[in-house]
């Protein structure tokens, strides 16, 4: 019974070590909630002094709305008086009747001058315009800022609630597990502050679930800070993983001065796959890489094309690249965009033997869509053409031009003077429907990219 006794108590001494660690990580979280409210609110505080400032802007400019009104009425008063001495001075009666006019004329026009140079020294207020013009760019600022954050209220209005993770119920008979504040990992990650926006995601990409193993507060930083590695991008973590799903994972491509082009990475069969570069940047909170950190330098590796036409979905076609050539090299490039186009948006224009042993099909002409375009980045596109049988599957091209062809035929008897760059080893199905379809300038190229 003793003993019994003893085991009960170590039961309780366990649990009540969790209850105080549990207290300390709610404490560490309550006061960062805290701090976060204070700061919140002196963010509001200045905020509605902006606003303060704007209405006594709007009220500045009113005021000087009304200075400029009986102006403008009065100059307007004397041209009509103008314009009524002017058709007195054409059709005088007599001599004394010119020289009262005369008369008129200069006072009129010393009335007017002295109108005028009021105008010019009153209007406008330098002190008026520039606390406006400083004002509307703060609030214009401060309007953008507002944006973002109701784009993030948006994105969490379109979320499924968060669930809370349900308590077990005591096993006294047992030593409870080492206890945590985490929910279970199958769960959604803990609910936050009803008045705190979650961080930005995709609403159609689940969000992303943090290590179970992880404290209330190291939870916090993987939600505001999902900061990424290169080594733990390509070892696959299960952080990347979450991040991965999230949609939260970019790369980043600048040239010189150019601009900064990202790139989606997205988790596809459990392998990551970069996708076109665009000049779309990422949403708020993502995660980014380098280019040159994940994609490699040159063949050999596996690319991807995703095709559409009418009345059917998009399917993907994956290409293994031959080792370094410079038709994979520029294959490559053109799927990533790195040097500028891409495949994404191009279309097929062209099929060959139709129907018949050695068909083809012709893509890659990122100019003008039709075969006419140069389509050249890398030089030295024909080195490396040789005779070889047609054959279903490989990834071509011939001569200068840098489109590409897949045959989607073999052809035994046949021999075909060209580069063999690449090989289709997914979806050569698709390229093949694609050739049977009525105009195969509808083929498009949704997407492109590459397999990390």
């Amino acid at each position: 019974m003793r003993s019994f006794l003893q085991e009960q108590e170590a039961t309780v001494v366990a649990a009540i070590t969790a209850c105080q660690e549990a207290q300390s990580q709610l404490d560490q979280y309550e006061a960062t909630l805290t701090g976060w409210g204070e700061r919140q609110q002196q963010l509001e505080d200045s905020l509605q002094g902006l606003m303060d400032q704007s209405r006594s802007s709007r009220e500045l400019l009113q005021h000087e709305k009304f200075r400029v009104a009986p102006k403008r009425k009065e100059t307007k008063k004397k041209e009509q008086e103008l314009q009524a001495v002017r058709e007195k001075l054409r059709t005088p009666a007599t001599e004394q009747e010119a020289l009262r006019v005369v008369g008129t004329v200069f006072h009129l026009t010393s009335e007017v001058e002295q109108v005028l140079e009021e105008c010019q020294q009153c209007f406008p207020d330098a002190g008026i315009l520039n606390t406006a013009w400083k004002v509307r760019e703060a609030s214009s600022a401060a309007l953008e800022a507002a944006k973002a954050v109701q784009a993030a209220w948006e994105t969490v209005s379109t979320e499924e609630p968060r669930r809370q993770s349900v308590p077990e119920e005591p096993r006294p008979q047992s030593v409870p597990e080492e206890p945590s504040s985490q929910s279970d990992p199958e769960e959604p990650r803990p609910q936050s502050h009803p008045e705190e926006p979650s961080s930005q995601s995709d609403p159609e990409e689940p969000r992303p679930q943090s290590d179970p193993d992880l404290t209330i507060m190291e939870k916090v930083q993987f939600i505001l800070e999902p900061s990424l590695k290169a080594e733990d991008f390509r070892s696959l973590t299960q952080r990347t993983r979450s991040l991965l799903q999230a949609g939260r994972v970019f790369a980043v491509h600048q040239v010189g001065g150019q601009r900064r082009r990202h790139a989606r990475i997205s988790l596809e069969a459990g392998q990551p796959c970069l996708h076109a570069l665009t000049d779309h940047p990422p949403p708020l909170g993502a995660s980014t890489l380098q280019v040159s950190q994940v994609v490699p330098p040159s063949p050999p590796c596996t690319v991807f094309l995703d095709l559409s036409w009418p009345d059917r979905a998009l399917r993907r076609v994956h290409i293994r690249l031959s080792p370094d050539t410079p038709r994979g090299r520029q294959f490559l490039v053109m799927c990533t965009g790195q040097r500028g186009p891409s495949y994404r948006g191009t279309s097929l224009f062209g099929v060959w033997r139709m129907g018949r042993p050695g068909e083809c099909v012709y893509g890659g002409d990122y100019e003008s869509n039709d075969g006419e375009g140069e389509c050249v980045l890398l030089p030295g596109l024909e080195e490396g053409e040789e005779r070889r049988p047609w054959r279903a599957g490989d990834v071509w091209g011939c001569g200068r031009q840098g489109v590409f062809v897949i045959t989607t035929r073999d052809n035994k008897g046949g021999v075909l003077h060209c580069c063999v760059f690449g090989e289709v080893v997914e979806g050569l199905h698709v390229v093949a429907e694609a050739a049977q379809h009525s105009d195969i300038k509808e083929v498009t190229v949704v997407d492109c990219g590459v397999v990390l």
